[in-house]
């Protein structure tokens, strides 16, 4: 039995998921666990059946062994959690459209290394991966998967943590190390072990200058933005270190945290006391436009 027709076969299985996830779930059926020799009954009984039922039946009927049931059961918990996240992400949206297209090999190995997660705040983490990449397929990378497989909890916590600092320029990531605000905020230890990650590049020159074109220079941070006016072309001095590109992927799940962009904005004002720099809410975004308030908060 090939893909196509065991795809069509699970089509329904699991009436309590959405769409997409019904999809993932019976290609991982079909491509890991139904033999070419499987019957049409035992087809139809699995049909019937959700997820952890199944693996309960493969188990008794011999098809899997007690680690592959230890993989199931563990990937079915994550899968739930999903599950949630992607209805939450896309509650007024539709889901997706018949023809999305999914890259099998990716949820394989995400099945392959998900399977021996048995920690619930790992498990949470690796449910909004896999949401992520269902809502969005192309989000993150086979070797994001291999770097999360990699990943302690205290490590995730951090990513979370730092996350919450990042701010953006050009769409590139990056977070402050000026030394007075890793103070204050008592982060300095942290970005060692972001470093050991590969979330955060270890640069050995860490001053940058960001070139204010136009007479402007634009800076995201959470739902807010700082816009430095120049009248003659200048600089705007940040002490910064990049995101990754890894570390960029895994950015999508920290919240922001606003009293801390506040600091970082007031920082910048205080630092380059010749360009005019102001801050604001922002209101509405669509795409990559989007507006603000008109008062700045510094």
């Amino acid at each position: 039995m090939d893909i196509r027709t065991a795809l069509e076969s699970f089509q329904g299985a699991w009436p309590s998921i959405q769409p997409a996830l019904s999809t993932v779930f019976g290609a991982l059926v079909a491509n890991l666990f139904l033999k070419s020799n499987t019957s049409k009954e035992e087809i139809e009984r699995l049909k019937q059946a959700k997820f952890s039922e199944i693996a309960d039946r493969l188990l008794e009927d011999g098809h899997i062994t007690h680690l592959e049931y230890y993989k199931c059961r563990n990937f079915n918990k994550i899968a739930q959690k999903a599950d949630d996240v992607y209805r939450k992400q896309n509650a007024p949206r539709e889901s997706h459209s018949s023809d999305t297209t999914f890259t099998l090999d990716w949820f394989v190995r995400f099945f392959e290394d998900a399977g021996n997660i048995s920690d619930e705040q790992m498990q949470e983490l690796w449910a909004k991966v896999l949401a992520g990449e269902i809502d969005h397929p192309g989000t993150f990378s086979l070797r994001a998967l291999d770097v999360l497989r990699n990943l302690s909890r205290e490590e995730a916590e951090i990513l979370q943590t730092l996350g919450a600092y990042a701010f953006t320029i050009a769409d590139t990531p990056y977070i402050c190390i000026n030394e007075d605000l890793k103070s204050q905020y008592n982060y300095s230890h942290k970005l060692f072990a972001m470093y050991g990650c590969g979330f955060i590049e270890n640069n050995i020159a860490s001053h940058y200058d960001v070139p204010v074109e136009n007479g402007t220079a634009v800076l995201r941070a959470g739902s807010y933005i700082a816009i430095t006016h120049c009248q003659t072309p200048g600089k705007l001095s940040i002490d910064m270190q990049r995101f990754t590109k890894i570390g960029k992927e895994f950015l999508r799940f920290a919240t922001p945290d606003n009293e801390y962009i506040l600091s970082f904005f007031n920082l910048l004002k205080q630092s380059n006391p010749t360009l005019s720099l102001s801050a604001h809410r922002i209101v509405q975004e669509s795409g990559d436009t989007f507006t603000y308030e008109v008062d700045s908060i510094i």
